[in-house]
């Protein structure tokens, strides 16, 4: 999409941009928009494969931390890797100036939102 471009080239103030947000009101047309724009963003930030590695921070109830490397080659499957599976409602975040991916995630153990994902491209072994 067009926008993320826009987005990407709009970051001036050095704080992460707002990309989107869901808020899980179950509309369909919606969320293949978020994904595929999302798949966009991706694309645009690979380097070369699809490897990629999250960390999270105050992840549930008990805030744990933590990592993993997965791959993935679109929006939704992106999603399906690090968020856990229960009713989540989110904002996505981008920093283009570090090409990090952050999410702020809401769901029953984390309601007031505290849980954040970073996601960025996994360095290529060589």
């Amino acid at each position: 999409m067009e926008h993320i471009k826009e987005i990407i080239g709009a970051v001036d103030d050095k704080e992460p941009q707002l990309f989107c947000t869901w808020m899980g009101e179950g509309d369909e047309w919606n969320w293949e928009e978020l994904c595929n724009d999302l798949t966009e963003l991706l694309t645009q930030m690979k380097n070369g494969d699809s490897r990629w590695k999250a960390r999270v921070e105050n992840f549930g109830w008990r805030n744990l931390k933590g990592e993993k490397s997965f791959t993935a080659e679109s929006g939704e499957e992106l999603l399906k890797e690090i968020l856990p599976d229960t009713d989540c409602r989110f904002r996505v975040y981008l920093d283009a100036d570090s090409d990090v991916i952050s999410i702020q995630n809401f769901h029953h153990d984390s309601p007031t939102g505290n849980e954040w994902y970073y996601i960025e491209r996994e360095a290529c072994d060589e």
